[in-house]
């Protein structure tokens, strides 16, 4: 695998390098020397352990591009702060947060891709630049008793997101923080153009994109967002996004709807909207709202308990994937049977942590 800029996907102009776990939050929970393990199932199957400084996950990164995404690590910094304090948030920091976790994502994608060297033979078609702010996104947000400082990404290990990089955990401090993005996640449930009848096929290119029918909103919000449980005593928001479609779909996405349920129409930035138990509230750019969790668990049983909710939102998210159209009988069988390899092997880590937390007498939550 090339070894191209993590932000453009271009050979680097400048030698620069890009921490991926960004420095400051690596200075702010420890050493940034003290020894991490990078371990994936593929590193693992090929008999290999993998274990470095933080400060050394690092991959090639343009000048120009690394300098152009300081701006949004400040802006993070400064969210995720208020977040651990308990202070409000506006909707246009929480966006801006939610950018930085796509950015996080998808590089950890792309360097563990490096890593690893490529183990499924393919070509990325994107890169961070590509992703950031450009799919319908959510996070929830749960907190542990842990007093430590530390960093943990979960889910990030498995050939399901090899395949499809769409959710992941980040562990900081005490914050467990789930990140899934995907195409139409949440905008028809938000009231925003949606597509029916989904299918992949190829573009002119020969990539595999979405296909199917633009329909105009419902220009209301449908709860619960995701019809799909959610810890109650978690935060949760959701935000539909549409900056990538806004060029080519201007006429459905241009109403009065649209305009004022988005921070910014012109970026195709939905508002954030957050679902409580049986209800939602919306945030707009400058509504101020607690980002902050009231829950807290043991740390070692939420450890857990986000261990399998991770690799449930992976296999969920692959069972309501788009399937690859009729069209092309060979692709849509092929990618039938890696989904369901996918899916048994995550559901094989989901029983095995059920069966060690079974045995310590520790419940789910």
């Amino acid at each position: 695998m090339a070894r191209l800029c993590i932000f453009c996907g271009e050979i680097p102009e400048g030698k620069n390098k890009e921490h991926v776990i960004p420095q400051w939050l690596i200075k702010a929970t420890g050493d940034p020397s003290r020894q991490a393990v990078f371990e994936t199932d593929f590193c693992l199957a090929n008999g290999r352990k993998r274990q470095f400084a933080f400060d050394q996950f690092t991959f090639p990164a343009c000048e120009s591009c690394n300098s152009a995404h300081s701006v949004l690590e400040d802006k993070a910094k400064a969210t995720l702060e208020r977040i651990q304090r308990g202070d409000d948030v506006n909707g246009e920091q929480f966006s801006t947060f939610l950018d930085w976790l796509d950015k996080i994502r998808v590089g950890l994608w792309l360097g563990l891709q490096m890593l690893d060297k490529n183990p499924l033979e393919a070509n990325p078609k994107f890169h961070i630049a590509d992703r950031i702010g450009q799919y319908d996104r959510g996070v929830i947000i749960r907190r542990s008793t842990s007093s430590k400082s530390k960093i943990n990404m979960m889910g990030i290990n498995s050939p399901s997101f090899f395949i499809m990089p769409s959710a992941f955990s980040l562990v900081i401090d005490d914050l467990y923080i789930t990140n899934i993005s995907t195409a139409f996640l949440c905008s028809r449930r938000c009231g925003f153009p949606y597509i029916t009848d989904q299918a992949l096929a190829p573009d002119d290119a020969g990539n595999f994109v979405i296909h199917g029918e633009f329909k105009l909103g419902q220009e209301r919000v449908m709860s619960p967002i995701l019809r799909r449980g959610l810890p109650s005593d978690a935060r949760a928001f959701f935000q539909p996004m549409f900056g990538d479609r806004l060029r080519s779909e201007t006429n459905i996405y241009e109403n009065a709807y649209v305009r004022n349920h988005s921070i910014c129409f012109d970026r195709g930035i939905g508002n954030i909207f957050e679902q409580k138990s049986h209800r939602f509230v919306e945030h707009s750019s400058l509504d101020n709202f607690k980002a902050a969790p009231t829950g807290i668990f043991p740390d070692y049983q939420l450890f857990c308990s986000e261990t399998i909710s991770i690799y449930e939102w992976q296999n969920w998210l692959y069972e309501n994937s788009p399937p690859v159209s009729p069209l092309y009988k060979d692709e849509a069988e092929a990618h039938k049977k890696v989904g369901r390899l996918l899916r048994k092997q995550n559901r094989d880590w989901i029983q095995h942590t059920r069966g060690i937390m079974k045995k310590m007498g520790i419940e789910v939550v």
